[in-house]
């Protein structure tokens, strides 16, 4: 072997065991953080299996995984997207769901899983930016990118694909430095996570007071009522759950301005349709503890809380035969 061939190879495999050995050091000092279910996770179950219970939904859906345990993995499909809004689940469902259902023979049951802020509009919400990143297929892509050009939406496809691409690589996806610099601050401290938890309910307050003045669109609520047309047009039994939310984050101006109204809408929807409501959002006995820093998920822990006791209150009639 020439003389500068192996000294080429010999950097390059010292280049590599210096990068292996910071990814295990950044690893230990600050872990990846959880990943959670992904648009492609639910998709893959679906073209795998044949399911009798579609759960589609924002990340909030993520909290349905232990419905699965209990009622069979060949049973259930969970489908979430990050970011949520009733235009997403409309586009999931068109465009990743829709084309695999011509063969599946089982399926009976969709469980949606909303809150009030699916609802809210578009400038709003992140539902533009986190759909091209976690749900798009390659063709969405260059399709949207020879209509459009480079936007700043869909520039979210390839930067999300790559960040896939490289799985568990700290150095690849933020050179480690999100979570170190949380580490070494003192973040990740009992006294200091309670303390930016607490400081969230007092945005989420505020944030919930202001959304009430703009979320119920009638272009979002337009587009949950099509989609549950569109699901009961397949002759499917559809369940809407509005999911819990912290009881800490809701102000009186909250409760009655952002979700009542969507409350009532759902009952308006029920009572033309027949869909089943099941109203979880503040009925759910989930606590302070149960959700995380976001004050908005639930943890891995409270969701398996959440889903026995819902399968007692709302939700039993899933244990039994699927619907006709």
């Amino acid at each position: 072997m020439p003389t500068a061939l192996r000294t080429l190879l010999t950097v390059l495999a010292f280049a590599a065991l210096m990068v292996a050995a910071v990814e295990a050091g950044l690893h230990r000092v600050a872990p990846m953080p959880r990943r959670d279910l992904e648009v492609d996770d639910g998709v893959a179950d679906l073209a795998a299996g044949d399911p009798e219970i579609l759960v589609l939904g924002s990340s909030h859906a993520g909290a349905f995984l232990p419905l699965r345990e209990r009622l069979g993995a060949d049973r259930v499909v969970v489908v979430t997207e990050e970011g949520g809004t009733c235009s997403a689940f409309t586009w999931v469902y068109q465009h990743r769901l829709e084309p695999l259902l011509a063969d599946k023979k089982r399926l009976r049951r969709v469980l949606l899983i909303t809150t009030y802020w699916d609802t809210c509009p578009a400038w709003h919400t992140t539902y533009r930016l986190s759909l091209p990143a976690r749900a798009w297929m390659l063709p969405d892509y260059l399709a949207d990118v020879a209509a459009n050009g480079i936007t700043d939406e869909n520039h979210n496809f390839p930067f999300a694909a790559f960040k896939r691409l490289l799985g568990p690589s700290m150095l690849l996806h933020d050179r480690g430095l999100a979570n170190l610099r949380g580490r070494l601050r003192g973040e990740q401290d009992p006294d200091s996570l309670e303390g930016r938890k607490r400081a969230r309910i007092v945005q989420r307050n505020t944030e919930i007071d202001a959304e009430a003045g703009y979320c119920e669109t009638p272009d979002e609520l337009g587009k949950l009522d099509a989609l549950v047309d569109v699901f009961r047009a397949r002759g499917l039994d559809v369940t809407i759950v509005a999911f819990p939310l912290l009881d800490e984050t809701l102000t009186e101006t909250g409760r009655q301005s952002a979700l009542l109204p969507y409350a009532r809408h759902l009952a308006e929807l029920a009572a033309r349709t027949g869909v089943r409501i099941v109203d979880h959002t503040t009925a759910a006995p989930m606590v302070y503890d149960d959700f995380e820093i976001d004050c908005d998920h639930l943890t891995v822990p409270a969701r398996e809380k959440y889903i026995d006791w819902a399968l007692a209150n709302g939700l039993g009639f899933l244990k039994g035969e699927a619907a006709p």
